[in-house]
């Protein structure tokens, strides 16, 4: 176990001391990072930003990758995630947010890149508590119902600019509702 968390730069083994566990924010990996993070009781403005940030810089040129190859299997596995979305909506079960993170990981394997979407994972992660509150305490559900479906659409009709444009807009109101969040907070 402390081999596999030295591997992850969790912890700094040194023969005959022994395991020290090391400064996330300055030396560990993304995992360190991620599970610092996890254990704190929330993620701060900044951090969420920069978070946010990082998805925008991944997941928009995923999105246009997605349109370019996405076959009719590819669009039909998204609608069928969307109809559970939908249905997760009508039963205001919190189901939703897995699988909204189910839809944003099948468009960012459908470009064929294999690192990108597993960083991707890491900043979804970091995101679970807050997704819960934004999406099923505060109701706003059907405004990303409404993005995706979107997304979706672009996908279908292989169009690259109009797939990058619906994942950022999307982005833009996630931003939106995590500073109306944050604004209810203060």
């Amino acid at each position: 176990a402390l081999h596999s968390l030295s591997l992850l730069r969790v912890v700094d083994i040194r023969p005959g001391e022994g395991a020290f566990v090391r400064d996330s924010q300055k030396e560990g990996s993304i995992e360190a990072f991620l599970l610092a993070v996890m254990s704190e009781e929330g993620l701060d403005a900044r951090l969420m930003a920069e978070a946010l940030e990082a998805r925008r810089l991944l997941e928009v040129p995923l999105a246009g990758w997605a349109a370019e190859s996405a076959t009719k299997e590819d669009v039909a596995r998204l609608s069928e995630i969307y109809s559970r979305m939908e249905k997760a909506y009508q039963a205001g079960d919190a189901s939703y947010i897995e699988l909204d993170w189910e839809f944003h990981l099948a468009i960012d394997h459908m470009g064929g890149r294999r690192l990108l979407p597993r960083l991707l994972t890491t900043f979804y992660s970091m995101f679970r508590g807050k997704f819960y509150s934004m999406f099923v305490e505060m109701g706003k559900y059907h405004f990303s119902l409404e993005e995706h479906r979107k997304i979706i659409s672009a996908i279908e009709r292989k169009d690259p600019a109009a797939a990058r444009r619906a994942v950022s807009a999307h982005l833009s109101g996630v931003e939106g509702f995590l500073e109306s969040d944050s604004n209810h907070a203060d």
